[in-house]
């Protein structure tokens, strides 16, 4: 959680010098309204990832089970470990940068360059620079997913909501045992070769379906238009 603390610190200055302002630009007030943003992001993106995996493995005609050794503790460790990469990554790429960029060369110009940021980083992340294929698949899945969680903050002028659609992906992945942690909670035995269609489908459900999905959710459901503005519930 260090890190976390030096993000902080080095993104208030970072608005200090450049802009003149402090880490409130971030969007953390009014708490209860960015709270339910949070939840809202959170479990929409949760519902996606599950939905997601459930196909999957459906058509793969497996069945899941319970990680024999799965306990509270692990599925604790498992939020706390994804909360915390997820917020070092969207103090990184959508914190006081996206703000400065926001403010000095406009939307269009700041969103995209975070977005490319945001892919070409997890070329290391993930380990697969120099595998051409592999990099082109997670430069176009990373970099939308980073474009939605920009915009998101653009639209709200807040964090809250790309962490809540952060998190809610990578907290499901993980318990589903798909991430770096290994087996979580949940694990789906292995099950036959998906074929034809389906196979197409399940390749570009996860890289396409889930930020068209983000952003549609994001942009009607946080319009200027939609009844929560009117309610004056998450703005």
């Amino acid at each position: 959680m260090a890190g976390i603390f030096v993000l902080l610190a080095l993104s208030w200055l970072l608005l200090h010098f450049f802009r003149r302002t402090g880490l409130t630009v971030l969007g953390y007030v009014p708490i209860a309204k960015r709270f339910l943003q949070f939840l809202i992001g959170f479990f929409f993106a949760g519902a996606i990832c599950l939905l997601i995996q459930v196909c999957h493995e459906a058509w793969q005609k497996a069945h899941w089970m319970v990680v024999p050794n799965a306990t509270l503790k692990s599925v604790l460790y498992s939020f706390y470990w994804s909360f915390r990469s997820v917020l070092t990554e969207e103090l990184l790429f959508r914190g006081a940068l996206l703000y400065v960029l926001l403010q000095t060369i406009g939307s269009r110009k700041a969103l995209a360059l975070t977005a490319i940021a945001f892919g070409v980083y997890h070329w290391f992340s993930y380990g697969v620079f120099g595998n051409p294929f592999a990099m082109l698949i997670v430069f176009v899945s990373t970099g939308l997913m980073g474009w939605v969680w920009a915009y998101s903050y653009y639209k709200t002028a807040s964090m809250a909501l790309g962490i809540g659609l952060h998190l809610g992906w990578n907290f499901v992945y993980n318990l589903l045992s798909k991430g770096p942690l290994g087996d979580v909670w949940l694990k789906a035995q292995e099950g036959t070769q998906i074929d034809g269609w389906f196979s197409l489908v399940d390749f570009l459900m996860p890289i396409l379906l889930v930020p068209l999905l983000s952003y549609w959710m994001v942009k009607f459901f946080f319009s200027d238009k939609a009844l929560w503005y009117h309610l004056h519930l998450l703005r």
